[in-house]
């Protein structure tokens, strides 16, 4: 059977990352994320984020992300250039609130169903978390996908970043989006960072759970 194995990366270029209201940042060390690498723990699904200031998230640039633990900060009309089965099949959509705990209903955090590590062959490196063993992975260009992707998966995140099959994307609208950036991602055998094969071991937290409904207006 043959499987489609062309993918992109989409990045965001916006000017100001997003950042959660402070109070809220201090309640998600730990809850929400590992408090030595910033990654959300596995267990979490949709993640519902309070922000420090609204005017971080613009329609006109339809893609930000949250600093710190990097997850995708997405307007509807991103989430458009997709078909509306894969993205239940593929993200956790989350509520995002203003700094005043006022639902923003164009606006969601988006965290793959299903991760990976995008790999890169520029100033590649990676360590091994002290605290949840999940691998920290860094490279700034020339990226590429090591091991091969699952094929009946379509999109995936990696950080700030979104990782898509071709054919589950509208590149004609996606080209047509202000301060965005996607390169084709070529798929191969054996790693071109010369980093071999990456693995942890994951040690989960006690009872992980996550939930801003104390510091928002309404969760509806």
């Amino acid at each position: 059977m043959a499987q489609c194995t062309e993918y992109i990366a989409i990045l965001t270029l916006a000017e100001a990352a997003c950042y959660m209201r402070p109070d809220i940042d201090k309640y998600a060390e730990g809850k929400l994320y590992c408090p030595r690498c910033q990654e959300i723990w596995e267990e979490i699904e949709e993640v519902d984020i309070v922000i420090g200031d609204r005017s971080c998230l613009r329609k006109r640039v339809p893609f930000n992300f949250l600093s710190g633990c990097l997850i995708p900060v997405v307007h509807d009309s991103f989430l458009s250039c997709f078909p509306e089965h894969e993205v239940r099949k593929n993200l956790f959509l989350g509520r995002v609130y203003s700094e005043k705990g006022e639902l923003m209903s164009e606006w969601h955090t988006a965290r793959g169903k299903h991760r990976l590590i995008l790999r890169g062959t520029k100033n590649a490196s990676y360590r091994i978390c002290e605290i949840c063993r999940r691998p920290v992975y860094f490279s700034n260009w020339g990226f590429f996908l090591y091991p091969p992707p699952p094929p009946e998966i379509s999109i995936f995140t990696s950080g700030a970043k979104f990782i898509a099959r071709t054919d589950v994307v509208d590149l004609d609208l996606l080209r047509k989006m202000r301060k965005l950036h996607f390169v084709k991602l070529p798929v191969v055998d054996s790693p071109l960072d010369s980093l071999g094969d990456i693995e942890g071991e994951y040690v989960p937290p006690e009872n992980p759970s996550w939930s801003v409904s104390d510091f928002v207006v309404s969760s509806e």
